[in-house]
């Protein structure tokens, strides 16, 4: 356990790669698409570059929404990749 832990603690979230999530962004399940999404999203939360790029093109190839669950989706991925920005910005 505790050499998991120390394992762990030497993860650098930001230079991990991020290509098993690019193929996930892929799938036709939902479930893995949106499991990798949240990956992608926890690994620019640790100042992952690769993965802000990778999620921010996957955002911006989607096609326009048609149905409101389409529009939660978007705004999901929003959320991740402007968190910061949103942060500061909300008191205003």
């Amino acid at each position: 356990d505790m050499i998991i832990r120390e394992q762990l603690r030497n993860i650098d979230l930001k230079t991990l790669p991020v290509d098993k999530y690019c193929e996930r962004l892929k799938d036709s399940n939902p479930e893995k698409r949106n499991a990798a999404i949240s990956s992608l999203g926890a690994l620019i939360a640790g100042g992952n570059k690769e993965a802000f790029n990778v999620l921010c093109e996957y955002f911006k190839n989607l096609p326009p929404p048609k149905t409101i669950d389409e529009v939660h989706f978007k705004i999901d991925i929003f959320m991740f990749l402007f968190k910061d920005f949103n942060k500061i910005l909300a008191p205003f």
